[in-house]
């Protein structure tokens, strides 16, 4: 690899998963802008960083549905 992690053929690694992909494809970092993940591990980071969807206003206990059965 050449100085950057961009090699001779115009393609750099993922920072996350290690795939090649060619350099205008990346998402680069703010922080860091010579490096960058590919677009399915850039949505695989934005869905994580969503706020979790599960109610924490109740004790785990209270959250699980009681179910009724009935004898006949």
């Amino acid at each position: 690899m050449a100085a950057g992690g961009i090699t001779s053929a115009g393609q750099v690694a993922c920072f996350c998963c290690g795939q090649l992909i060619s350099v205008g494809d990346i998402t680069p970092f703010d922080q860091h802008p010579d490096q960058g993940v590919c677009a399915r591990c850039a949505e695989w980071l934005h869905n994580r960083s969503k706020p979790s969807s599960v109610n924490t206003s109740r004790p785990a206990w209270r959250r699980v549905k009681r179910r009724h059965w009935r004898r006949d």
